[in-house]
């Protein structure tokens, strides 16, 4: 029963996951961090334009890391609430979540579920 209940918490994690906004604030972050470094080697910009343009790029990627750290948050506080009611019906599923054979059962879960979803479900 705990492993199906570990098979089942892994494909809710991946699904919020994908459906988050986490992947393109991610990218959001790197990009902007690489303007902001192409901005300050320019050596034809002043140093006033570069004071500028760098507290902008950094309200930008604040926002990015704040989109990224909310939207981990959400999922940590989803799989712990998971785990908190599939514990009072399974006990020691949080347990046997965290043993090294519960991780590697949800790692194989989500490589196989990733696998067959980009396979047979256009993401």
């Amino acid at each position: 029963m705990h492993i199906i209940l570990v098979v089942i918490l892994t494909v809710v994690l991946i699904e919020l996951f994908l459906r988050l906004p986490l992947l393109s604030a991610a990218k959001s972050v790197i990009a902007t961090a690489q303007r902001a470094a192409k901005t300050l080697r320019r050596k034809g910009a002043s140093d006033h334009w570069k004071e500028k343009s760098s507290q902008a790029y950094a309200g930008r990627m604040l926002k990015g890391a704040a989109l990224l750290a909310l939207g981990l948050g959400a999922i940590i506080i989803v799989a712990w609430a998971l785990l908190s009611i599939a514990d009072r019906f399974v006990p020691d599923t949080t347990a046997f979540t965290l043993s090294g054979l519960g991780l590697v059962i949800s790692l194989i879960a989500a490589i196989a579920y990733v696998w067959m979803r980009r396979r047979f479900v256009s993401i």
